[in-house]
C-alpha cells in the first residue's frame, strides 16, 4: 500500500503519542500500521491486493494466499484468502469468538470504517467514488477527511477532470484554505492555471487562500506563481498589493513590488498603492531601493510626485535624500508646486555643506520664477557657514 498510512499516522501524533512500523514488499501490497495511546492499541497488518466492497462494510476480495489483520484493544479480525481467493474469517471481542452472523458482521463493518480511516486502499477508493459521481463527490467525501494528506489525495483527483464548473472550484478552495499546512495548500493552489482566472470570484478565492499562508515565504511563492502567468488584472493586483502591505519583512515588500514591475503588473492605477507600502518600510535604504527601481522603470507618474517628495524627506540620511533628489529632478519633478516642495525639503539637510551642494542643483534645474527665487533665497539662509551660503545664493544669480 502507499506510503499514505507513514504520514497519516505521523500527522495524528499532535492527539496521541503513536509507534509506527510498516513493512513494504516491492509492490507495496503488504505493510503495517501501529498505533498506542490513551489507552488505545490499534494495528492493521494487511498482505496481497485487497479490494473493498462498495457499500464499505466488507472486504470483497484478496489476492490468493493474502490476508488482512486488524486489532483494535479487544476486538480482532483476521481475513484470509486461500490459494483459490476464497476468504475466511476470524472474529473477536473481549477473548470470544464472534460467528459471521449480524454481531460479527458490525465488527467487520467497523474495522472496515477504521482502516479506511488510515487511507488503506485509498487511490481505489477515490477512483471508485469519482466514477460514481464526478469531482462533486471527491469534493464531498474530501470534506469528511481532517488529515491534509487525504484530503489532498482527493483534491488531486479533483484537478485532474477537465469539467470543474465554478461551483466546484470556490469548494476546493474553501477545503484548501482549511488545510492547516502551508506546504499542502502551495501545491493545491498550483492546480489552478490560467484557464480558471477569467473568473473573478476564482482569482479572488485563489488570493484570499493566499492571504491566510502562515508564512511570507509561501505567500512570495504563491504570488509569484501568479505574477508570472500574467493573467493579472488591476483588481488582482490590488489584492496583491494588500497582501504584500501584510508581510512581515520589508524585504520581502521590496522583492514583491520588483517581481510585479519586473512582470510588468503595475498599472498608473497601482503605484499610488505600492508608494504607501513603501512609506511605511522601517529601513531608508528599502526605501530609497525601491523608489529608485520605480524611477528607473519610469513607473511613478508625475502626479504622484509629491507623494514620493513626501516619502524622501523623511529619510534620515542627507545623503541618501540628495540621491532620490537628483533623480527626481531628472525624471518626474516638473510643476511648480514640486519644485517648491523639493526647495522647502532642502531645508531640512542637517549638513551646510549638503545643503549648499543640493540647492545648487536645484538652481540649475528650476524654471525662472519669482516665487521659486524667493523660496529659494529663504531655504538658503538657513545656512549657517558664510561659504556654502554664498555658494547657494551664486548660483541663483
Amino acid at each position: 500500500m502507499k506510503l499514505i498510512f507513514f504520514l497519516v499516522a505521523f500527522g495524528l501524533i499532535f492527539f496521541r503519542f503513536y509507534h509506527l512500523s510498516t513493512n513494504h514488499g516491492r509492490d507495496r501490497n503488504d505493510g503495517n500500521i501501529l498505533m498506542t495511546g490513551d489507552n488505545l492499541y490499534e494495528k492493521v497488518s494487511w498482505s496481497g491486493k485487497i479490494e473493498i466492497n462498495d457499500a464499505e462494510t466488507d472486504v470483497a476480495s484478496i489476492s490468493p494466499g493474502g490476508c488482512l489483520k486488524f486489532v483494535k484493544n479487544e476486538k480482532k479480525l483476521l481475513i484470509e484468502s486461500d490459494k483459490h481467493g476464497k476468504l475466511s474469517y476470524e472474529i473477536s471481542n473481549d477473548g470470544k469468538n464472534i460467528p459471521l452472523n449480524e454481531d460479527g458482521k458490525k465488527i467487520i463493518a467497523e474495522a472496515i470504517k477504521e482502516i479506511i480511516g488510515f487511507g488503506f486502499n485509498l487511490d481505489s477508493r477515490i477512483e471508485k467514488i469519482y466514477n460514481k459521481g464526478g469531482a462533486p463527490a471527491l469534493l464531498a467525501e474530501s470534506a469528511n477527511w481532517k488529515m491534509d494528506n487525504i484530503k489532498s489525495a482527493y483534491l488531486n483527483r479533483v484537478f485532474k477532470s477537465d469539467s470543474l464548473s465554478e461551483q466546484d472550484l470556490l469548494i476546493a478552495l474553501q477545503q484548501i484554505k482549511g488545510m492547516g499546512n502551508d506546504m499542502d495548500r502551495q501545491v493545491q493552489l498550483k492546480h489552478f492555471t490560467p484557464r480558471y482566472w477569467s473568473d473573478s470570484a476564482i482569482v479572488n478565492g485563489w488570493l484570499t487562500v493566499v492571504e491566510g499562508l502562515g508564512s511570507d515565504m509561501a505567500k512570495m511563492d504563491a504570488l509569484e506563481y501568479y505574477i508570472r502567468k500574467h493573467e493579472y488584472s488591476d483588481h488582482s493586483i490590488t489584492h496583491i498589493i494588500k497582501i504584500g502591505n501584510d508581510l512581515g519583512s520589508d524585504m520581502e515588500k521590496a522583492n514583491l513590488i520588483s517581481l510585479m514591475l519586473r512582470e510588468k503588473a503595475l498599472s498608473e492605477t497601482n503605484i499610488g498603492q505600492v508608494l504607501d507600502i513603501v512609506g511605511h518600510f522601517g529601513s531608508d535604504w528599502e526605501k530609497e531601493n525601491t523608489i529608485s527601481l520605480l524611477l528607473k522603470e519610469k513607473a511613478i507618474p508625475e502626479t504622484l510626485t509629491g507623494q514620493v517628495l513626501d516619502i524622501v524627506g523623511g529619510f534620515g540620511s542627507d545623503m541618501e535624500k540628495e540621491n532620490l533628489y537628483d533623480k527626481l529632478m531628472k525624471e518626474t519633478i516638473q510643476t511648480e508646486a514640486q519644485w517648491i516642495s523639493l526647495t522647502n525639503q532642502t531645508a531640512s539637510f542637517g549638513s551646510d555643506y549638503e545643503k549648499s551642494n543640493m540647492l545648487v542643483k536645484i538652481a540649475h534645474k528650476m524654471p525662472k520664477s519669482d516665487t521659486l527665487r524667493t523660496i529659494y533665497l529663504k531655504v538658503a539662509k538657513t545656512i549657517n557657514s558664510d561659504a556654502d551660503y554664498g555658494k547657494a545664493i551664486k548660483a541663483v544669480e
